[in-house]
């Protein structure tokens, strides 16, 4: 998935990055594969409102295995795996199949990701075409 390939920049080959769960009951786990070539690197990850799904997968990854800090407000909250079932008249249904956790086991559904630096993108920074987030993680990496 493009959450595994990405974290797998940061992380040791086999490091979890996420696992997905049925109740109680592991059903599928990905691994980070070998292609860490930043591994070590400071890193700032910034997130949003609007960041869901594979961008979160990616952020809680990271921070599980303290290869990133995360940067800005909170998430979305996506943390489930859902299936589309396609009907032939067109219709679908679209079902939740299975929650996914990171590797400390975390579940983000409807309630997000949380920033390790909560800073927020003001009214001054729209109207001055600033980004106080950005600038927030570039001090964070120049430390």
């Amino acid at each position: 998935t493009p959450a595994v390939n990405l974290s797998s920049l940061w992380l040791a080959p086999g490091d979890v990055v996420v696992s997905q769960r049925r109740g109680s009951t592991t059903t599928d786990t990905e691994n980070a594969g070998n292609v860490n070539t930043l591994k070590g690197v400071k890193t700032a990850v910034l997130i949003n409102a609007g960041s869901a799904s594979a961008s979160e997968i990616t952020a809680l990854a990271l921070r599980d295995h303290d290869a990133a800090t995360i940067i800005g407000e909170t998430s979305y909250g996506k943390g489930v795996v859902q299936q589309l079932f396609p009907f032939a008249d067109g219709s679908s249904l679209k079902v939740t199949v299975a929650k996914w956790y990171s590797p400390k086991g975390t579940n983000i559904n409807k309630t997000g990701v949380k920033p390790d630096k909560e800073v927020k993108l003001t009214e001054d920074d729209y109207k001055n075409g600033t980004d106080s987030q950005l600038s927030a993680a570039e001090a964070y990496l120049n430390q």
